[in-house]
């Protein structure tokens, strides 16, 4: 799990994100070749975005994000297929014309009902 715009919630946070998981999916591609060689089992990772209002701060486990955004964002991931990148329409919205976005169409999301989805293939 991971989380951008934190503490600040500056201007491209959104953008930053997807940059970032375009490189983890990229890292353990190239790790995955490797795995290849070694005869070993291929990692398979599935990644999913959602942008929207969380609460943040400190537990007794350190530091941790809360609210619906968050769960949004672990149902793209889990609906999402092996090696892509699952984005919600909220998140495309703070997209540059740059991004190279495949159309899901409406997608089932556990305990959200149908919601209007992405995969994020790239940047120009």
């Amino acid at each position: 799990m991971a989380v951008g715009g934190v503490p600040e919630g500056r201007k491209g946070h959104a953008q930053d994100t997807c940059h970032a998981a375009l490189d983890i999916i990229q890292i353990v591609s190239a790790i995955n070749v490797k795995r290849q060689i070694l005869g070993k089992v291929p990692w398979e990772i599935r990644i999913g975005i959602h942008t929207g209002p969380i609460i943040s701060g400190f537990s007794s486990s350190g530091f941790d994000i809360w609210g619906d955004a968050v769960n949004i964002a672990a149902r793209l991931e889990s609906a999402s297929e092996s090696g892509k990148i699952h984005i919600s329409e909220a998140t495309r919205y703070f997209l540059s014309d740059s991004a190279h976005i495949a159309d899901r169409g409406y997608t089932e999301l556990i305990y959200k009902g149908e919601m209007q989805t992405f995969f994020l293939n790239g940047f120009t």
